[in-house]
């Protein structure tokens, strides 16, 4: 269950989950900065409610700057549940613009070059989102795994 705007809404779809009591899945938040998920609440509220609920094998992010990961993890770090890996998956590192599209980032980013803090995070689940490509996810996978 991914791009979760709200504490609210992971609320709903967990407690959907709860009528198929074998199935399990993962919870990935869509956030606005370094600590907050898309409607204002901190990401480590919804990590520490995440830990609640046994169905749920991962929590973590989506569809946010790649730059955001690493602090978001961190802030939560505290209180996410030993049952729980992260996942992370954001996307390519450019904006939405309205009515102009997607515009590169300044500073750009290679998930790539993040991912190893990720998986030292505790990552066990690493992706890529919006404009990621299948070049980019092979770029993560050799340097995490190397040429396997």
């Amino acid at each position: 269950m991914e791009t979760i705007p709200s504490l609210k809404e992971a609320e709903a779809l967990v407690e959907l989950l709860g009528s198929s009591p074998s199935s399990r899945a993962w919870l990935s938040f869509s956030c606005k900065d370094a600590q907050c998920i898309s409607n204002g609440r901190r990401f480590s509220e919804a990590v520490q409610l995440a830990g609640r609920w046994k169905q749920l094998v991962a929590v973590g992010v989506n569809c946010c700057d790649p730059v955001l990961v690493e602090p978001l993890l961190e802030s939560a770090g505290p209180h996410r549940s030993p049952d729980l890996s992260w996942v992370v998956y954001p996307n390519r590192g450019e904006e939405w613009v309205q009515g102009a599209g997607w515009k590169t980032s300044e500073s750009k980013v290679c998930l790539a070059d993040l991912s190893p803090k990720w998986r030292r995070q505790g990552a066990a689940w690493i992706g890529g989102c919006c404009r990621v490509s299948p070049a980019d996810i092979a770029a993560v996978r050799q340097q995490l795994h190397g040429s396997k």
